[in-house]
């Protein structure tokens, strides 16, 4: 499996020669954290376009509801023009590249853990070769979430209804992954900045317990615990200004099982990511 992303793809070599797997028939499940700007769907665009270009189906969850197509459509094109001349040839490909990504846009938290659901079902009747299940924007729905489950009563007070509909969640993605048998990649949202010690008990009530460091600042993870033992890999994407028209992405492992090089450097222009510039 080949991302184009020298960080995840050296991930995806050390898991592949440690044998690791997340279970029967599953494939590598990786995360990249960010805070909002950080590049996590510029990269998401440029894994996207290398499956999709390799001859493979994306399946592609658009969280956040903010997905453009024209926006992937130029990550694939660019890819295509860098590699060969522009003929009738290469137009087919890149329309055929497209239609191997199928993007679904559920509008909250329940309705994507029904979308996840229903994929197995989905991929067996389109008879897709799915190489990437990718879900782009984990948090967009934490805080309507939240604040949907002070009206929830549960019969049991040893889990919050946030917890509960995270846990469904996990448990959903996990089986689907499983199901699917094919590389997941997750972008998710650093949104909750640690302020006072108080916060902090109420996360760990709620198995709200990473904590993790992005631009001198630190920030609990919006995701229960467990997630962390369904994830194979994880990296914080950070992004600063690299000129007037260059934009410096760096891929730092977070809390790897195993010693990694790091961070890794990639770079973002008007065409989309690359590994290598300069």
């Amino acid at each position: 499996m080949y991302t184009g992303v020298e960080a995840l793809d050296d991930a995806l070599r050390e898991i592949y020669e440690a044998d690791e797997s997340s279970g029967p028939g599953g494939g590598p499940l990786l995360e990249l954290l960010g805070l909002a700007g950080s590049g996590k769907t510029q990269t998401a665009y440029h894994i996207c376009a290398t499956i999709a270009l390799d001859g493979q189906s994306v399946l592609f969850i658009d969280i956040d509801g903010k997905a453009s197509a024209h926006t992937l459509a130029q990550h694939i094109q660019s890819r295509v023009k860098c590699t060969e001349p522009q003929t009738s040839e290469s137009e087919q490909r890149i329309a055929q590249a497209l239609r191997r990504v199928h993007i679904f846009a559920p509008s909250s938290t329940q309705s994507l853990i029904a979308t996840l659901a229903m994929l197995p079902q989905y991929v067996q009747q389109h008879g897709i070769s799915a190489g990437l299940l990718l879900l782009d924007g984990l948090g967009s729905n934490y805080w309507a979430d939240r604040k949907e489950a002070v009206h929830v009563r549960l019969r049991s007070k040893r889990a919050t209804a946030f917890f509960r509909l995270q846990q469904l969640f996990v448990d959903t993605l996990q089986m689907v992954h499983q199901r699917l048998g094919c590389l997941t990649v997750a972008t998710s949202l650093l949104l909750l900045p640690v302020l006072e010690s108080r916060q902090s008990s109420q996360d760990s009530s709620e198995g709200l317990t990473r904590v993790i460091g992005a631009q001198q600042n630190e920030y609990r993870d919006h995701m229960i615990q467990r997630w962390s033992s369904v994830v194979s890999r994880s990296f914080l994407i950070d992004s600063r200004a690299d000129g007037s028209a260059l934009t410096r992405v760096t891929f730092t492992p977070v809390g790897s099982r195993r010693q990694q090089t790091g961070p890794y450097t990639a770079y973002i222009d008007n065409s989309g990511l690359h590994a290598n510039i300069g």
